[in-house]
């Protein structure tokens, strides 16, 4: 019994470790300091900052030197209101927050009672908290940029210092090989994914193992430059996404999206040859579904998301192989004197008997499916002699 208590305190601490330590990751929070008309500062002064979406409060005091935080806030808009024995009640309008940003608002407060000044006019919030260079994409960008495969790492090539040399592999609605960028110089590698605060990178090739949708991203977070120490893992770009919440008001959506090679062009390789070559046929759907709202108003909320991924695509694979004759044992056409490794000396007319073949080569020479016939003429030879090549289909399902 004691060690089952054991375990399960040791597993609460470990819970509330790893929350404590996302808020220092995704969260945001505002700070400041908390004065009089005189300029000097007013200790004991209560401010709640509420969640406009939720109606969630958080609540903080400001300490002797009229100095406040309220941190660990979900990103949203929130207004402040500062209230003290002896001053009017002090209440701003809707500030945004962003992933990672540290606002600072500094309050004035009024003497007098029973009466609420409502500020309006809040001056744009720089970040002064420190020197992080970097850009957040907001929902309505992701929303409305034309994401070619829903692949949301795209958003990473609006920042100024971030390349690729090969676009094409942001297309992939999974990450299955390639698509990350290359930030100020450094390799692909040297970029750290991460959702809701949380490392999201594949172990052996740095990865991204799970890739959101994009329409259940809140907001993406790019920092290219002088990020905190804590994020110290990596030299390219750190790479934050944060999954949409709940709020008291049931919103979602459905989408598909279809893309079909009836539809498209063929490509420029398939063209520059005569006859043109066929285009290739792709059937893709990439679909899914997004819904939150309230369990409890004010206090509970829930958001989920499912995004599924088909791809038909016969795939075409052009390999060299051996000709007829050689799988005959005929090598009379080959300038290379073949040799009978038992005595050394050249097979005559450079042809092999068929009663020399080993039981596991005609095997493999007599099923078509592990080694093919050729149907296409070579365009390469070896030695001396043209080989041909043959074209097999494939079609894969993603899912």
């Amino acid at each position: 019994m004691n060690t089952f208590r054991l375990g399960a305190a040791l597993l609460l601490m470990g819970i509330a470790g790893g929350v404590s330590l996302g808020a220092q990751t995704h969260f945001a929070s505002f700070t400041g300091t908390i004065s009089g008309a005189d300029g000097r500062p007013v200790p004991n002064v209560e401010v709640v900052a509420t969640n406009i979406a939720t109606q969630v409060t958080y609540t903080a005091r400001s300490n002797d030197q009229g100095l406040y935080t309220i941190s660990a806030l979900p990103i949203g808009s929130y207004r402040l209101r500062a209230q003290a024995q002896g001053f009017q009640v002090n209440e701003t309008n809707a500030i945004p927050l962003e992933s990672g940003q540290n606002a600072r608002v500094d309050i004035t407060m009024q003497s007098g009672f029973e009466q609420t000044v409502e500020v309006t006019g809040i001056t744009p919030i720089l970040q002064t908290q420190n020197a992080v260079v970097g850009e957040v994409v907001s929902e309505t960008t992701i929303r409305g940029m034309p994401l070619n495969g829903r692949n949301f790492s795209q958003l990473a090539l609006l920042m100024p210092g971030v390349s690729t040399p090969d676009p094409n592999s942001f297309t992939e609605p999974k990450n299955f090989g390639s698509g990350r960028p290359y930030v100020n110089g450094q390799r692909e590698q040297e970029n750290n994914y991460m959702l809701d605060g949380v490392d999201m990178n594949e172990p052996i090739d740095n990865l991204l193992p799970y890739q959101p949708s994009p329409d259940a991203l809140a907001e993406v977070r790019v920092e290219t430059n002088n990020y905190s120490a804590e994020f110290g893992n990596v030299a390219g770009a750190l790479i934050g996404s944060v999954i949409k919440s709940g709020t008291n008001e049931f919103h979602g959506n459905a989408f598909e999206y279809w893309r079909d090679s009836k539809l498209a062009a063929n490509t420029w390789e398939n063209n520059r040859v005569t006859p043109a070559a066929q285009k290739a046929k792709l059937s893709q759907h990439i679909f899914g579904a997004t819904l939150g709202g309230p369990l409890v108003r004010n206090q509970m909320f829930f958001f989920g998301d499912y995004q599924g991924f088909l791809r038909d695509r016969p795939g075409e694979l052009v390999r060299s192989i051996a000709p007829e004759s050689w799988r005959a044992g005929d090598f009379s056409s080959v300038n290379v004197a073949i040799r009978d490794p038992l005595t050394g000396q050249p097979f005559p007319g450079n042809v092999i008997p068929a009663s020399r073949f080993s039981p596991i080569a005609r095997a493999v020479l007599a099923n078509q499916r592990l080694y093919p016939l050729p149907n296409r003429p070579a365009r390469i030879s070896w030695p001396r002699h043209p080989t041909s090549s043959a074209c097999t289909r494939a079609t894969s399902r993603s899912t």
